[in-house]
């Protein structure tokens, strides 16, 4: 397999790398285009083009000394003032909220979907070491392609193996590429939507100031944030909490989203890789030459086989890693998403405007398709594992020597356990845990639905 992008292949990364330069490029010239370690020779592929992608939000320390430093004096203040939103949104809920039950459990909803976002952010610097070593693992499986041609046979100017294998990477760029913008872009638009409506529709109202002892003019923000100092339009620092919402918020949740896609795009890869080893399966016994002797031909077929099984080992291999790091992670994860969603749904049952309708379906539908994201990828790679099985009892058994059975029947009895990612102590993150998290949304739901009833009653 060869990875030497055609101009075409590469388009849609070198202009989203282009319009980064453009935007950000102080941040761009602190980062010092770090990548993962690469095979010396390979072109660039879509990791290089993620970090890129994550570059903007401080989320790749330089490699350069001096730059390192200027990085850290820039985003340990930054990371501080973007993960204590958290700290003030649930602060702002215990000292009284709004005064409005079904707002305050959607505030609750909101400061859950970003403690979730710090929780993945505030651990990053401390595990990418360990996401490097994986890609550098996942690298090793490109690299290991190579050894797999057909140099040797009748057929080797259509070369079907590596043909297969640059449309699969090539999908599988493309593919992750869509999944991370689709996700970024919702974010910027969202917040953006949200504080350019709150400017031009909420209304200014006179109250108590107790910071000045008089009344003056406020404009509630878009999420109630508690801030120590007088926030009032006439006589405080309104402004100031304005504009530091949308740049925590911002950069918090496209933070989240680069980490979080570069798991979900790295299980992808993984499954593409899988595809490929199907393929190459299905051809070990195909276009083989036919000048050969029989004892030649059965030791080509031999060394495909050896290098399918190595190939395997090494996919399952960065599967392991790359579970030992997010495992636990997706678990809170999954946690945060269910009640954002059920906190989202009962703001919805209390009939709020057709704007916050929209807003609240639009975050329904977006936790909703994370939450299925997640746990389809990760299906979806054991269910492209067990093709491998009728693929290896399709081959020619016949013709092999017994030593090669024996081979075949290990590689076989291991496939029959296909690895499952998992989340927390073991659970196996797939569809049907989806589903299981939904319906446990929907118990806590009916319980939050009861305690407002309560609370209704009492209050009359």
């Amino acid at each position: 397999m060869t990875r030497k992008a055609s101009q075409n292949d590469m388009r849609p990364f070198d202009v989203i790398e282009h319009v980064f330069k453009c935007v950000f490029p102080i941040l761009l010239l602190l980062t010092d285009k770090p990548s993962p370690q690469m095979p010396p020779g390979e072109a660039p592929d879509y990791f290089d083009m993620h970090y890129q992608f994550s570059a903007p939000y401080l989320l790749i320390p330089p490699k350069n000394s001096i730059l390192k430093t200027i990085f850290w004096v820039v985003a340990v203040p930054h990371f501080f003032l973007t993960c204590m939103t958290t700290f003030l949104e649930y602060t702002k809920l215990f000292v009284g909220g709004s005064g409005n039950f079904s707002a305050d459990i959607l505030n609750f909803g909101i400061s859950t979907l970003h403690l979730m976002a710090v929780s993945r952010v505030s651990r990053w610097f401390f595990v990418k070491s360990h996401y490097d070593k994986v890609l550098k693992q996942v690298r090793e499986i490109h690299t290991e392609l190579y050894y797999f041609d057909y140099d040797h046979v009748d057929d080797s100017s259509s070369k079907p193996i590596k043909k297969y294998v640059e449309g699969q990477t090539l999908d599988t760029r493309r593919h992750c590429l869509k999944i991370s913008v689709a996700f970024i872009t919702f974010v910027w638009i969202n917040i953006i939507i949200s504080y350019v409506t709150n400017y031009f529709t909420f209304p200014e109202v006179e109250r108590w100031n107790p910071h000045k002892n008089k009344t003056s003019t406020y404009r509630d923000y878009p999420y109630p944030l508690y801030y120590p100092f007088d926030i009032s339009i006439s006589d405080g620092y309104y402004w100031l909490g304005f504009f530091y919402q949308p740049y925590a918020f911002l950069f918090l949740m496209c933070a989240f989203l680069c980490i979080d896609c570069l798991t979900v795009n790295t299980i992808i890869h993984l499954t593409s890789f899988i595809n490929i080893l199907n393929f190459a399966i299905s051809c070990v016994d195909r276009n083989l030459n036919k000048s050969l002797s029989f004892e030649g031909s059965l030791k080509i077929t031999e060394k495909r086989i050896l290098k399918c099984i190595k190939m395997s080992e090494k996919i399952y291999k960065c599967c392991k890693m790359l579970n030992d790091v997010c495992s636990s992670q997706l678990f809170f994860q999954q946690i945060c998403l269910s009640t954002v969603m059920c906190c989202s749904v009962y703001r919805v049952t209390s009939r709020p405007s057709s704007s916050e309708m929209i807003y609240l379906s639009s975050i329904v539908f977006s936790v909703a398709l994370e939450m299925f994201n997640v746990a389809w990828q990760n299906q979806n790679f054991t269910l492209k594992a067990f093709e491998l099985l009728s693929n290896i009892y399709e081959l020619n058994w016949l013709s092999y020597s017994v030593k090669l059975r024996r081979v075949l029947l290990c590689f076989m009895m291991r496939i029959q356990k296909p690895f499952h990612f998992t989340m927390g102590l073991g659970f196996p993150l797939e569809i049907g845990v989806f589903l299981t998290m939904v319906k446990s949304s929907y118990s806590f739901y009916a319980l939050i639905t009861q305690s407002g009833n309560h609370l209704s009653y009492d209050q009359n």
